[in-house]
């Protein structure tokens, strides 16, 4: 085998002892002991295959590596795992900020909402009030009188 395998996945060689995972076109099922995974490729099996020992069940297992339905590729290092881990964390504390932001802003909107209408009571009352209070002294001091000031009012 030499250098490696040829993997239609992957575009290239994968090394003997290389970390690899199933391709997303894997079509075997869990043949090899569970579910999706990630294995050690131990060594060659005749001319185009593999022996990959699975870490989660231990089983090593031929595949022919260059048939397309069965795809190996390169396993993400522990390295790449991390920055993952990390960019998913980091993405989540964007999304819980956001939605923290958020909050208060609806409830700086409702506050406002709020202070508006309690603006908008309080001028409604006030006028309520003068239209009673003109009201009283219309019947207090009669039309005539209201007129008369009305007048003198006008000419100066």
């Amino acid at each position: 085998m030499g250098e490696g395998v040829l993997t239609p996945e992957y575009g290239g060689t994968l090394r003997i002892g290389a970390k690899v995972r199933r391709g997303r076109d894997w079509c075997r099922g869990n043949m090899e002991g569970g579910p999706g995974g990630e294995g050690v490729l131990v060594r060659q099996g005749g001319i185009d295959g593999v022996y990959v020992k699975w870490d989660h069940s231990g089983r090593t297992i031929c595949y022919d590596a260059t048939s397309s339905s069965m795809p190996l590729e390169y396993a993400p290092t522990a390295a790449e795992k991390k920055a993952e881990r990390e960019r998913k964390e980091r993405v989540e504390r964007e999304r819980v900020e956001r939605e923290r932001v958020e909050k208060e802003r609806k409830k700086r909107e409702r506050k406002e909402r709020e202070r508006v209408e309690r603006e908008r009571v309080k001028r409604e009352r006030e006028r309520e009030e003068r239209e009673k209070a003109d009201a009283e002294w219309v019947s207090l001091h009669g039309r005539k009188e209201i007129e008369t000031l009305r007048e003198r009012a006008a000419e100066s």
